[in-house]
């Protein structure tokens, strides 16, 4: 199991700065070559990202004023961003950010950052930084093949085939969440029509919720109207999400994770049993192997330090 305490790090140890960026906070701190986590803080994205700012200038200034306050004398090697966006092949470009409309598209943010800093700077998708971080401590980077998926504000995704990330063609690959579903033409905060995350999302789950059951706290949804129509029809569809991702890549292993599977009571056994009705037999569905990402706020940091150490042993590692 990984350990993810945080500890005092030794001084003058190289250590990397990883960044998680979330729709509502932003999440810092230095980790080192044992994936030991100091100095970590929580900030509000709205406080660094803003309409009425320049965005280079505010990141910049966020991971300055950070290393003057926490590096002490160590040694930092690079810092290292996951963006809950699309990110470009060469991972030097955030293409869009549909849930934080400050991001810029195409916001060149690693040359930008790389003529204030003298040191490495690699970004990459949050969900892409989620998976490495869950590999780890979950015990299964020997794994082959892997999927995770995040169901929280949108469907996060990312896929590993042959132990390396799937890109695609303009690195834009793994949106499960932005997926057409035949018969739902409900737009989608990315611009499209159709999107899967428009019905099963957090974002769905909270128009589920005002539509039907406007008087129910969204933390008490799963306890008081499981046993409803619309909210396991709305359970159903999260799992023929994950089935279709089964049965597309075949995967050794799955990883569930996001806010919606923290939700109190939220449906387990009913949920996998639907995965299992929903996925195709005999195989992968006789030998599908799912396992649950252990949220908290300190995983996207780690995995954002684990991403950039694989890509400073590696540098055509992207």
């Amino acid at each position: 199991m990984l350990n993810c305490k945080r500890e005092e790090l030794t001084v003058a140890e190289p250590v990397v700065l990883g960044i998680d960026i979330g729709g509502t906070n932003i999440r810092l701190g230095l980790v080192n070559e044992s994936y030991k986590l100091e100095g970590f803080e929580i900030r509000p994205t709205e406080s660094v990202f803003t309409k009425e700012s320049d965005a280079v200038e505010k990141f910049g200034g966020l991971v300055k004023g950070y290393i003057e306050k926490n590096l002490n004398d160590r040694v930092l090697k690079a810092v290292s961003a996951g963006f809950p966006s699309t990110v470009s092949r060469d991972r030097r470009t955030v293409i869009q950010t549909p849930n934080i409309e400050a991001i810029p598209d195409d916001f060149l943010i690693v040359d930008a950052l790389e003529e204030i800093f003298d040191f490495p700077i690699f970004i990459n998708k949050d969900t892409n930084n989620l998976l490495f971080y869950d590999m780890k401590e979950l015990g299964i980077e020997d794994c082959d093949s892997v999927c995770g998926i995040y169901f929280g504000t949108g469907v996060g995704n990312a896929v590993m085939i042959d132990g390396k990330i799937l890109s695609g063609h303009n690195g834009v690959a793994s949106e499960l969440g932005h997926m057409p579903i035949y018969g739902n033409m409900k737009k989608c905060t990315c611009g499209n029509e159709s999107c899967l995350e428009t019905v099963v999302s957090g974002i769905a789950l909270e128009n589920l919720r005002n539509e039907f059951f406007p008087d129910i706290e969204i933390k008490d949804i799963f306890a008081q109207k499981g046993e409803t129509k619309e909210i396991k029809t709305f359970v159903r569809g999260m799992a023929q999400a994950v089935a279709t991702q089964e049965n597309l890549f075949d995967p050794e292993c799955i990883v569930l994770g996001g806010g919606l599977l923290m939700n109190g009571f939220f449906p387990f056994d009913e949920f996998e049993k639907d995965i299992h009705y929903f996925t195709r037999k005999p195989y992968p569905e006789k030998n599908m192997k799912i396992k649950y990402s252990r949220p908290a706020q300190i995983n996207g940091v780690i995995g954002a330090a684990i991403y950039a150490f694989k890509r400073m042993k590696n540098q055509n590692y992207l």
